[in-house]
């Protein structure tokens, strides 16, 4: 009795499953899915709450993006075994590098899948393929098991993992802002920061438990990132439920022959979502990666007290996140966002010029608190900004565009560059005026847009 009434729920549950891809066919998007979608947490009061699933989903993304790269000199251990340490090092840090591509790709086609059949679409999209890939990354053989090909998989699998995780991100930002009430806008607008660095915390703390503590392989260390497959069902559940599929005529799957017009028409806001968004990436680098780099072989401070301020900083980033954000949320974001910038744009190259001066363990602890202060102020009301500034009917497309311009042209070659700027010029002072005249541009392209009515 018990098998039947089993066999009976599994074919009533597929039959459901037959009829919504049916109905999607005939354009018919007044379907009740009943009993089906009880699995997943997607009653009354979730549809208020959702966006919480959005910002874990951007904290696992985050954590993911960081575990990996604390984690390279374990990785490529298993696919590039016959290799030296400063080559393994070499390659890892040549997949971060491919969000140089990936970046766009991902920012631009998720975009437009956002724009044209909704966020909800584009994120379920993104966890999904996320979660297949991460965990195909788990699972994937070492070079004693398949040989040359196995590298070959390590960068097929990073390299779509990277489409996948710039499309969550570019449209994640909007959607938290998109899906509360108006006065709460702002608050959603920190408390992604927040999820983000939240991300970033619990992953260091787990690549130390997992690497010193317990000594186990750098595979365990991506499972609880598989959680986002139940958020992207979620998504995909809370989707089916609002009815929130769009036309299907009216979806393009890569831009036509109007984009020209569209990006001459935008110009002005996607300059300034990819300078801002440049700035964003640039305040975390210099704190969190190019000074761990840079200052231990420019100065006398020893590697093992810029990585062991790391974790505090994180720590303190978090907790500022949630001082410093009801604090500000008294004053209009547009002016802070042109504070932000302009006092960042000034005092960089001064901050740089000090430690050419004085290269003190003391000094570099002031440095990276100023940096990081003023880029939680800056970066607390920006997605709201983004949302207001961009007109609702193209929100997705001009962030998406902005975020693959900003994120891979100046967040990731900004380490790149630093380091060859300093190179050549054998001082911090440049690399202040490089930080400095991003910042300025960003204060400079947010006086140039308004406000959409």
């Amino acid at each position: 009795m018990q098998n039947k009434t089993h066999k009976t729920f599994l074919t009533i549950a597929c039959s459901k499953k037959i009829s919504f891809f049916l109905c999607k066919i005939h354009k018919i998007h007044t379907i009740r899915y009943g009993n089906f979608l009880r699995c997943f947490p997607v009653n009354s009061s979730f549809y208020s709450k959702r966006v919480f699933w959005i910002l874990i989903a951007n904290g696992l993304n985050h954590g993911e993006i960081l575990i990996y790269s604390l984690l390279i000199p374990w990785i490529t251990l298993d696919f590039f075994p016959h290799t030296s340490f400063m080559m393994r090092l070499v390659w890892g840090y040549c997949v971060l590098a491919m969000g140089i591509v990936t970046t766009p790709l991902g920012s631009f086609f998720f975009s437009w899948i956002a724009q044209y059949k909704g966020p909800l679409s584009g994120m379920r999209w993104c966890l999904l393929g996320n979660t297949l890939l991460t965990s195909l990354f788990i699972m994937c053989p070492t070079y004693e098991a398949l040989g040359i090909l196995s590298p070959m998989i390590f960068f097929f699998l990073r390299f779509f993992k990277g489409i996948f995780s710039s499309g969550q991100t570019s449209i994640s930002k909007i959607y938290v802002i998109e899906e509360t009430v108006k006065d709460k806008e702002y608050k959603f607008s920190y408390l992604y920061q927040f999820s983000s660095m939240f991300g970033y915390v619990g992953t260091s703390v787990l690549s130390n438990i997992l690497i010193e503590k317990l000594n186990l392989s750098w595979r365990w260390g991506f499972f609880p990132f598989l959680l986002q497959a139940g958020i992207g069902m979620t998504c995909f559940a809370s989707q089916c439920k609002k009815q929130e599929f769009k036309k299907y005529e009216k979806f393009v799957f890569f831009p036509n022959k109007y984009t020209l017009q569209y990006l001459k028409r935008h110009c002005n806001l996607i300059a300034m979502v990819t300078f801002t968004t440049g700035l964003t990436h640039i305040t975390w680098n210099l704190t969190f990666i190019i000074m761990n780099n840079l200052i231990p072989f420019a100065t006398s401070i020893s590697f093992s007290t810029i990585l062991g301020s790391n974790q505090w900083l994180m720590g303190i980033d978090t907790v500022l996140i949630l001082i410093l954000g009801p604090l500000l949320e008294r004053y209009k974001p547009e002016k802070i966002l042109k504070i932000g910038s302009l006092v960042l744009g000034i005092s960089l190259p001064g901050c740089f010029a000090l430690l050419d001066v004085f290269s003190y363990p003391i000094t570099l602890a002031i440095v990276r608190l100023w940096i990081l202060v003023w880029g939680i102020v800056f970066s607390c009301p920006l997605y709201m900004c983004y949302k207001r500034f961009c007109p609702k009917k193209e929100v997705y497309l001009i962030v998406g565009a902005g975020n693959a311009l900003g994120g891979s042209i100046i967040g990731k070659l900004t380490p790149l560059l630093t380091l060859w700027i300093y190179s050549k010029t054998n001082n911090f002072f440049s690399i202040g005026i490089y930080a400095g005249g991003i910042a300025l541009l960003a204060w400079a392209t947010l006086t140039f847009v308004k406000q959409q009515e």
